[in-house]
């Protein structure tokens, strides 16, 4: 049977061998000459010259041993026992004098040995639960780490030992603290990357030993994925520029980021975004969002604050900016922005400026009286801006169907002729004019593959095209002074016996331009080629237009075409 195992340990040699004589029947009795070889030790008989003289020796070799609790026995022959507080070994647990008997004697050892022995089984119980814990555990006593579980090494991507001394931080914490921690959060470099620990630690009641345990779980994933989320509170998903709930929650009111006094704002907003959706589509109007928040990130620093606050609106923070300095910024953030963007849409924005010495204390008012400053300045741009947009609109149409700009010419001079006769009044006219340029834009969003397709279009390519007086409408309506002309526009496929599209209109409900421009579209498209017929004549032309007098035409007026106009026109050319 395996014997406990004693380290006598004494400056009274002979009291040494009397003990070792009264024990050695019964446990493997071990010197400090053994020491080296010493692998566990279950108890340390001392006596009181030892004990007060060679503490700190004990207390290495307590160190050394598992679990924790390795029982000390103190014997002397002293009545009375003063030790030094210096140098009490918390260890201890037993005091006895000599001489004594041996039966005593063995009872103290055995109750000391009990006390190791029920040491050793909980060590055992918990040591698989300690071992294999997804937390790290840390055992610190009188600043001397004790243990440390597997765990701890994975977490700190290393030894422990060496990594708690080589950080500061860490063994103010750990090894000189003694205090407890609560939810104490932490980031280390471990290698290549950073952790962040979550530290917990508390006092551990040990034979009035200073003893504590820390509990230490990584939280990188929840603290990345608090981090990923609190990314997404405050940037806008689009452009990953800040969005307006950083702006109220970080800037206005009384700010810990916006440390400056002085600071320039720029409003900023893309002019008519609304109309390019519409025309277009949503991706390509989040395309311009995307390529004018790069242009803002060019034109600007990166102590700046870049905020995306709308669908179309941004704001940017110029700290330590006059208001020569944010003019120059805003302006040059304009002019990068005055392209065509993939050949389709002429880009613009609006912008307003202002200033202030005291940015904490009235940020709103200064992004205010930047608004107001925004729109004074659109009021001026505004209309010229929608009549640019149209006109690119124009250019990319004639790029890719058949509306030429000499189909909106034929037209023109058609169209007023016609106009002339039906005694349309010279505003009238100039509508009339106007339509016959922009009756056919809402095939801009239509796609070039449909427009020039040479076979005959399917079901859902026709059900496409349909849409497009609607989409032109939508267009033409955000031009001041030109509602007749968007009426005229969304009507101009409707048919005198109502069997037309988009509304099912029928004779003079349709608006009279629209009736005209009808008349004259359908004469010019029959006698000019295109890619998927051949050009009638005129002659053909205009009897196909007397045959549909009054079903899809309006009837007078195409008596008014046949008689008067193309007898002005057609007659003198030798073209009839």
């Amino acid at each position: 049977m395996k014997k406990d195992k004693l380290l006598i340990l004494m400056k009274n040699q002979k009291d040494c061998k009397l003990l070792r004589e009264m024990l050695n029947e019964y446990y493997d009795i071990l010197s400090l000459d053994q020491l080296s070889s010493l692998q566990e030790i279950d108890l340390i008989i001392t006596d009181y010259y030892f004990y007060s003289n060679q503490n700190q020796l004990i207390s290495r070799i307590i160190e050394k041993q598992r679990p924790l609790l390795l029982p000390l026995l103190v014997v002397s022959r002293k009545e009375k026992f003063k030790f030094d507080e210096q140098k009490l070994i918390s260890n201890l647990n037993e005091i006895i004098k000599i001489p004594i008997s041996k039966s005593v004697l063995l009872k103290k050892i055995k109750k000391l040995l009990e006390l190791r022995f029920y040491s050793k089984q909980a060590e055992k119980k918990y040591d698989l639960i300690v071992q294999n814990s997804p937390v790290g555990i840390i055992v610190v006593n009188s600043g001397t780490l004790r243990y440390s579980n597997p765990y701890t090494a994975e977490i700190l991507g290393g030894e422990i030992e060496t990594l708690i001394n080589s950080n500061s931080k860490l063994k103010a914490l750990i090894l000189e603290s003694n205090s407890e921690l609560k939810n104490y959060e932490l980031q280390l470099q471990s290698g290549t990357r950073k952790v962040w620990l979550l530290i917990n630690s508390k006092e551990m009641p040990y034979q009035e030993a200073d003893t504590w345990i820390y509990i230490i779980k990584d939280i990188t994933e929840q603290k990345e994925k608090e981090e990923k989320i609190k990314y997404m509170l405050y940037h806008d998903d689009l452009t990953n520029l800040y969005n307006r709930r950083f702006l109220s929650d970080n800037l206005l009111g009384t700010s810990e980021i916006l440390t400056c006094n002085a600071a320039g704002i720029i409003v900023l907003d893309i002019n008519n975004l609304k109309l390019i959706n519409e025309t277009f589509d949503n991706q390509l109007g989040d395309q311009i969002i995307i390529k004018i928040s790069k242009i803002i990130e060019s034109a600007t620093n990166a102590g700046d604050f870049l905020l995306r606050t709308g669908g179309d609106e941004f704001l940017i923070i110029l700290p330590d900016k006059n208001l020569l300095e944010t003019e120059a910024v805003m302006e040059k953030i304009k002019q990068k922005s005055e392209e065509k963007y993939e050949e389709k849409i002429q880009l613009s924005i609006g912008a307003g400026a202002a200033v202030s010495d005291n940015i904490q204390a009235n940020l709103t008012a200064v992004i205010d009286k930047a608004t107001e400053n925004m729109y004074l300045n659109k009021l001026t741009e505004n209309y010229s801006i929608k009549s640019h947009i149209i006109k690119s609109m124009l250019v990319t149409l004639q790029v890719k169907s058949f509306e030429t700009e000499d189909h909106a010419s034929r037209m023109d001079t058609l169209a007023i002729l016609l106009g002339k006769k039906a005694g349309l009044s010279r505003y009238q006219l100039d509508e009339l004019s106007m339509l016959a340029k922009l009756h056919d834009i809402g095939k801009v969003a239509i796609p070039e593959s449909i427009l020039k397709k040479a076979e005959k279009l399917d079901q859902e390519e026709f059900n496409l095209v349909k849409t497009h007086p609607e989409i032109g409408y939508r267009i033409v309506k955000t031009v001041p002074h030109l509602n007749e002309v968007a009426e005229g526009v969304l009507a101009h496929h409707e048919r005198w016996d109502g069997q037309g599209y988009p509304q099912g209109l029928k004779k003079e409900e349709i608006p009279l331009i629209a009736r005209i421009i009808t008349i004259i579209d359908s004469f010019d498209v029959m006698t000019n080629e295109r890619s998927y017929k051949k050009a009638y004549s005129i002659k053909y032309s205009l009897t196909e237009l007397e045959h549909c007098a009054g079903s899809q035409f309006d009837p007078e007026l195409v008596d008014l075409f046949l008689t008067e106009v193309v007898n002005e026109v057609f007659t003198q050319l030798n073209l009839v």
